[in-house]
């Protein structure tokens, strides 16, 4: 019931709590601003609705997302941090490159800031060190993993990993389109071989 047929909706709902039609139904520009509406009026979960990992961190849960965020980011408020996420590795809009993290219209359908500049967030800036380091997907794992690793298991966490997989632009990586080499259909082996790598033990090949 709290499904809808775009991305952004869907998420702004699970991160709300509430069905998209109070949310967010439609999977508009990062720009898009509205100013008839009281409520919010950009892209995302209106400002001053409350989130999941708010009320959790209320009740002394560890905090972290990684990965796909696509619930607004018009100001600090609405980014992770600022909706209860004590840490968070990811992008802030529909989809980015999976190497260099830049935005592209094949990933967007719309042109931001010219599609020049890196998409990819650590906590409250840049990921600059990560920028085109390895396939996203790996750093997600990665990250994941080492938050879950480390994690002192006296307290409570909430992890929210928000795969990127299998969102356009459809790139992956050689190891996993060699899994497929026996699908001709260019399209289908991309889409299988990015469903490979959403399978972290597969794709990324990480053990503890």
């Amino acid at each position: 019931m709290y499904a809808y047929q775009f991305c952004s909706p869907s998420r702004a709902s699970l991160q709300s709590g509430r069905l998209p039609v109070h949310v967010n139904i439609d999977d508009s520009p990062l720009l898009a601003y509205n100013p008839n509406d009281t409520s919010g009026g950009y892209n995302g979960i209106p400002p001053q609705m409350t989130t999941l990992a708010t009320k959790l961190r209320q009740a002394g849960y560890r905090t972290y997302a990684t990965g796909k965020w696509d619930c607004g980011m018009a100001m600090p408020r609405m980014t992770p941090v600022g909706r209860g996420y004590e840490s968070f590795l990811g992008f802030f809009s529909h989809a980015n490159d999976y190497y260099d993290q830049t935005l592209s219209v094949l990933g967007t359908g719309t042109v931001t800031c010219n599609n020049e500049y890196p998409d990819f967030w650590l906590d409250n800036g840049p990921a600059s060190v990560l920028i085109n380091t390895a396939y996203e997907e790996d750093l997600f794992t990665n990250y994941s993993l080492t938050k879950i690793w480390s994690h002192d298991v006296s307290e409570p966490m909430f992890l929210f990993h928000s795969f990127h997989l299998i969102h356009s632009p459809l790139q992956v990586p050689q190891r996993a389109l060699d899994m497929f080499a026996g699908v001709d259909y260019w399209l289908r082996k991309k889409i299988l071989a990015m469903t490979w790598c959403a399978w972290p033990a597969r794709g990324a090949g990480l053990t503890p």
